[in-house]
């Protein structure tokens, strides 16, 4: 499986002031009185908990990490391999965290930030408000909903996501305590990993009800997606379930259209292609193989798959479906590696009604 890729920040005065009773560490003023005080610094203490928890969960060669030139050093000194400093050290003050996100390279899949509601702050701020981020808790206040409940929490929520466990993507609010004003305000929200199992509405006993699993599946794609044209719905159970609660009988091994002129059953790639500039796309994957294109489903082209936005591709299955492949990702096999690789990375399924996970998408060729 490929490597998660990940940022790393450490704000290393975050806590500085909660052991001398002071309510943050924000400002030098702040940091300064911590010190005088006998404050001693935290950050590194808690963000070391956190990396060898995760080194222990999940190994060295699972992750790939890009970190200030401080921040590197800890990963390598920790055991942590692929390790790719920013090219130069920032200083730590206010705007380090945000100067660190300005670098930020592309294909990040995940932003990690040890600190607090101060840090949190400075990375909503910058990140793309589809970034997955994770905080590890590490300063005075912590309003916010965006942190693990411990650092080894936070680690072992990062293993779980780079081992291809179920890890369900949620929206959790960002917030900070203003002391001028004696009030805690919410500033945004933050896209965040959370690993809750199974959920109690689809499952009995411990075990997801799968046909129950695909109705609720149906009843969230027609919800959302009912009245978009072009949509496009690809072959299989599930996506049939959703054709004919659409209207239609649709076929199970092809694909159908829905257009603002009516339905189109069984379409070629010319027609696909013709489409993809504008429509959404709902796809599922073979069981046990977990092959989302490339297999059973050449109407797709490369051509097509280069044309339509990744964000509008819906994929949908089970579960019990995605425990078939054992923690292996998804993959694509489309005959172009450019496209393959553009496919590539973290993805949301959708596994029920407003239930959505994170799983990997991977080239079958690498």
């Amino acid at each position: 499986m490929a490597a998660l890729r990940v940022v790393l920040i450490i704000n290393p005065v975050a806590g500085l002031g909660g052991t001398v009773a002071l309510k943050g560490s924000d400002g030098q003023a702040v940091q300064q009185e911590a010190l005088a005080k006998g404050a001693r610094p935290q950050a590194l203490e808690r963000a070391s908990v956190f990396l060898r928890t995760l080194l222990q969960e999940a190994g060295s060669q699972s992750l790939t990490w890009w970190a200030r030139p401080d921040d590197a050093a800890l990963l390598k000194k920790l055991g942590f391999v692929a390790v790719t400093p920013f090219a130069q050290a920032v200083e730590l003050d206010a705007d380090a965290t945000r100067n660190t996100i300005a670098e930020m390279p592309s294909g990040v899949e995940c932003v990690v930030f040890v600190g607090g509601d101060g840090t949190a702050r400075d990375v909503l701020s910058l990140v793309p408000a589809n970034m997955l981020c994770l905080g590890v808790p590490a300063g005075v206040k912590m309003h916010s909903g965006v942190f693990a409940v411990s650092p080894g929490a936070a680690g072992k929520l990062l293993a779980a996501l780079a081992r291809g466990k179920f890890v369900t993507p949620v929206q959790r609010e960002v917030r900070d305590y203003d002391e001028s004003q004696s009030e805690i305000y919410t500033y945004g929200e933050m896209r965040v990993p959370e690993s809750g199992g199974w959920l109690q509405h689809t499952k009995s006993g411990g075990r997801e009800s799968e046909p129950l699993a695909v109705e609720e599946i149906v009843a969230d794609l027609a919800e959302k997606l009912g009245t978009y044209r072009p949509l496009i719905l690809g072959p299989g159970d599930t996506l049939r379930a959703l054709k004919k609660r659409l209207g239609i009988e649709g076929t199970r091994r092809g694909f159908d259209v829905l257009t603002a002129t009516g339905p189109e059953l069984d379409v070629a790639a010319d027609r696909i292609e013709e489409l993809v500039d504008t429509a959404k796309m709902v796809v599922s994957f073979s069981r046990k193989q977990g092959f989302l294109f490339g297999r059973g489903n050449q109407q797709v082209t490369s051509k097509a798959l280069n044309t339509i936005a990744p964000e509008q591709i819906v994929i949908a299955g089970t579960r019990s479906k995605l425990h078939t492949l054992k923690g292996r990702p998804l993959l694509v096999d489309t005959g172009s590696a450019t496209v393959d690789q553009r496919l590539a990375g973290l993805v949301e399924i959708v596994a029920g009604y407003e239930d959505r996970l994170l799983y990997r998408i991977q080239s079958a060729n690498d």
